[in-house]
């Protein structure tokens, strides 16, 4: 399901990162390879493979900003939702301030087939209060929260998002840049962009310094404003690519130490650990990659295979 956030400062965000790339990839283009690589095919097989970068970056934000990053739904009915008034336990929570955790009682039953082990839910009931149906182990059962602010149960590891106005799974972190949380079903996208934009920073930065490097006859006879106009954009350019070449690596390497860890951003702050301390990194790697070979990752064409959760299915009524 597509969404799109109405928030103004995203949005300008979001237009700021469209614009600095599309101003990398007309300086490379027109003031870097048409000056100094006309001569030769290497300008065309450059200015190709710039722009597949480019074209890259653009589609894995688009879908990062554009796909559902795991919201829980809100229940319709008013009898669906728990009563956050009544006497909850009421621990301290830095996500949320109005965050209730309850002790739940393990009812088991069997497993739904073709259910997801994470997100499939049996009859969890305790007093005068309707709880989350799951075939979850206990742990993970006494792990599942009450969001005061949703007014609704939530999933372990969701966290209220006061930009996005609800709880979203897994979530890692609001990030402005795209406009959209960073959560169980986006982190791929995510990661994805990062890894472009750091490939296309890097290819700017490589280009920009073989053009101070490289002779340029041709440039000699060009008037003296052109080759001062040049020398800005090329001076631009390569600031703009040490910034956003460094700050991408900085957040890959943040993001796969979340995803190898099994510990998002959120619950690095509050030093929870990892959610899963056993679980092998090929399947961590698997689970915010999906399936598929390893070298198609990079690609944001294929999507995971996460079969769409209806949280009718997560909340029972009073029994």
């Amino acid at each position: 399901m597509a969404v799109f956030r109405r928030d103004p400062c995203g949005i300008m965000v979001v237009i700021l990162a469209y614009v600095c790339l599309m101003y990398a990839d007309y300086v490379v283009v027109s003031w870097l390879i048409l000056r100094h690589l006309t001569d030769n095919l290497w300008g065309a097989v450059h200015a190709v493979i710039f722009n597949i970068c480019i074209f890259m970056a653009f589609f894995a934000h688009a879908r990062c900003m554009l796909t559902d990053p795991g919201i829980i739904p809100r229940p319709e009915n008013a009898k669906d939702k728990p009563s956050c008034q009544s006497e909850v336990p009421q621990p301290d929570s830095s996500d949320c301030p109005s965050t209730a955790a309850a002790t739940l009682a393990v009812s088991p039953s069997p497993q739904p087939e073709g259910t997801d082990s994470h997100y499939a839910y049996s009859g969890i009931y305790l007093g005068a209060y309707p709880r989350p149906r799951g075939s979850l182990d206990p742990d993970t059962i006494k792990a599942m929260t009450i969001c005061q602010r949703c007014d609704m149960y939530r999933p372990p590891r969701a966290h209220h998002c006061r930009t996005c106005q609800g709880c979203v799974r897994k979530m890692d972190h609001h990030c402005p840049w795209i406009n959209n949380c960073v959560g169980a079903f986006n982190q791929k996208y995510f990661l994805q962009f990062l890894v472009w934009v750091s490939i296309t920073s890097l290819y700017a930065g490589s280009i920009a310094l073989f053009s101070w490097l490289a002779d340029c006859p041709g440039c000699r006879s060009e008037p003296e404003a052109t080759r001062h106009m040049a020398l800005m954009h090329t001076v631009i350019l390569a600031v703009e690519s040490c910034l956003f070449g460094g700050f991408t690596l900085v957040m890959i390497l943040d993001q796969m130490s979340a995803i190898l860890k099994d510990e998002t951003g959120i619950e690095s702050l509050k030093r929870t650990g990892a959610f899963r301390p056993h679980t092998s990194r090929r399947l961590l790697l698997r689970e915010a990659c999906g399936p598929g070979t390893p070298l198609c990752w990079i690609f944001p064409c294929q999507s995971l295979n996460h079969q769409p959760i209806e949280e009718t299915k997560m909340i029972t009524t009073l029994v």
